[in-house]
């Protein structure tokens, strides 16, 4: 399937997170994600053009998956010179080194340390482990516990409590359960209200989930390419400069270049009025 849609190139150099603060927190809803100013910037094009449905993107890493438990795949089977022929393809593609030590550590060795024994390891560094490591931000008399935190919202914490089960295809399982997925789609529906777009995120069907939950793990990771299958899938629709990609655009210096040019007495005001109001 193809459209005559064109694409539009927009400039964020005087415009991010902070300057909108006032319009990213007047919703129904905590809006807590950096970048926000990109949707709000599209969102205001399209109801000045009275365009009223949005495909968006959002949980398309964690359903389509990267296919990185192939690694452990074939470190369950001992299948050892395809996998290191396979993460020398991996390490390649993104101009690493590869280390067999280090592969046969992470994929045959570690899996076969008792779960009880990683997660104590893991549980050490706590609360450094979170997404966004908030702890980065905060005095020690007033640090989280971010295991604690995820644990009594979502009933398990990222990284830690992984599936202790030699079926590889269960981390693909903990991955399309996105923690943000229920959050991701409750911010879409209010922000399009706030500009009367209904936003459609396809990669949330239930359907399309449970397929590519299916997708054999081969498929996923194939010669050193992540998302493999999803990338055939794709060729003559988008371009080959896309498909060929191993990284993604990074947008946090938008919000890092524009923080740092105000001043901190500025910031400090700006949360104190936004707390009082």
């Amino acid at each position: 399937l193809k459209t005559d849609c064109e694409s539009v190139k927009k400039s964020f150099d005087e415009f991010g997170p902070i300057k909108i603060l006032d319009e990213l927190t007047d919703l129904d809803e905590p809006a807590v994600a950096p970048n926000l100013y990109i949707n709000f910037a599209i969102l205001k094009d399209l109801k000045k053009k009275d365009i009223k449905v949005l495909f968006d993107g959002s949980g398309g890493d964690s359903t389509i998956g990267h296919g990185h438990a192939r690694f452990l795949e074939l470190g369950s089977k001992l299948q050892f010179i395809k996998l290191i022929r396979e993460y020398k393809h991996f390490s390649a593609l993104r101009s690493q080194t590869i280390s067999l030590f280090n592969v046969i550590k992470k994929f045959i060795l570690k899996p076969l340390v008792p779960f009880k024994l990683q997660k104590k390891k893991l549980l050490a560094t706590k609360d450094k482990l979170d997404y966004f490591n908030l702890n980065l931000l905060l005095k020690d008399e007033i640090k989280i516990n971010s295991y604690d935190r995820f644990y009594d919202i979502h009933g398990y914490f990222p990284y830690i409590d992984l599936p202790n089960n030699p079926n590889v295809y269960r981390y693909e399982e903990v991955s399309a359960n996105s923690l943000f997925a229920q959050y991701a789609s409750r911010l879409s529906f209010h922000i399009g209200n706030k500009f009367d777009v209904k936003i459609i995120t396809p990669f949330y069907d239930k359907n399309f989930i449970e397929y590519c939950l299916n997708v054999p793990m081969k498929e996923k990771m194939k010669l050193g390419r992540d998302r493999s299958y999803f990338r055939d899938a794709m060729k003559g629709i988008v371009p080959d400069s896309v498909l060929q990609r191993t990284d993604k655009g990074d947008l946090s210096p938008v919000f890092r270049n524009e923080f740092n040019s105000i001043p901190s007495k500025q910031i400090f005001d700006l949360i104190i009025d936004n707390q009082n109001s």
